[in-house]
């Protein structure tokens, strides 16, 4: 049999020396065994044509198997961002620290594949865009001490009771604060508009009478002159 052409062999083992440092470890211990056979055939002068192609069928079915180790640089630097645990809401918080610890675990595992460490990745931006901070109250507070000053219907008494209850929670957030006043808002506005209409002379009817009352005393003071 010919001597097989081991050019391209030759070449695929001097690429595949060192590999351990870009495969992880379990995929690169397991295709050693591999790399020995193959380096044997490398080396062998009189390697057959069959031999050689062998090797190379080998090389390929092995190599596929390999798994390149996976770039933890963008979540590292994202890991590095310092925050402030008392600046946010406890829920928040507590999402961003599930995260950081599940993150922290991907790229302490040398093993971890590219697409664990982009969804570790994933799940940390999601849970920083997330974090709120606490609503700041101010407005809240002074229009609490507001509406309690007005007619009390059904609806406004709600509404305050929701307020004062977001008021009092030392972790809402931006967005419930802003939501509060916002109810609020709308729920004086309507019992001012209800007000209004009771409080604004006597309603329809109640205005005819009054006007029927003004003309029989016109009637009356020009009979008087008559």
């Amino acid at each position: 049999e010919k001597l097989g052409d081991r050019t391209a062999l030759i070449a695929a083992v001097e690429e595949l020396e060192g590999g351990e440092s870009k495969y992880t470890p379990s995929s690169w211990t397991a295709f050693t065994a591999t790399l020995t056979d193959l380096r044997v055939v490398a080396a062998d002068t009189d390697a057959s044509e069959s031999e050689v192609a062998r090797a190379m069928n080998l090389l390929e079915t092995e190599k596929a198997k390999l798994v390149l180790r996976a770039d933890i640089s963008e979540l590292t630097e994202k890991l590095g961002i310092t925050l402030v645990q008392s600046h946010y809401t406890a829920a928040s918080w507590l999402v961003y620290a599930n995260a950081r610890n599940n993150a922290l675990e991907v790229i302490s595992d040398a093993n971890a594949t590219q697409e664990q460490v982009d969804a570790a990745l994933n799940a940390l931006n999601s849970a920083i865009d997330g974090l709120g901070k606490p609503g700041d109250k101010t407005e809240l507070n002074a229009l609490i001490a507001e509406a309690k000053g007005k007619k009390q219907t059904d609806a406004l008494k709600k509404a305050i009771a929701d307020a004062e209850a977001i008021s009092a929670d030392t972790q809402a957030s931006e967005q419930d604060v802003a939501a509060a006043v916002a109810a609020l808002r709308s729920a004086m506005n309507d019992s001012g508009k209800k007000g209004g209409c009771g409080g604004n002379a006597y309603g329809a009817s109640g205005l005819a009478v009054v006007l029927a009352l003004a003309g029989f005393a016109l009637i009356a003071m020009r009979r008087k002159r008559a």
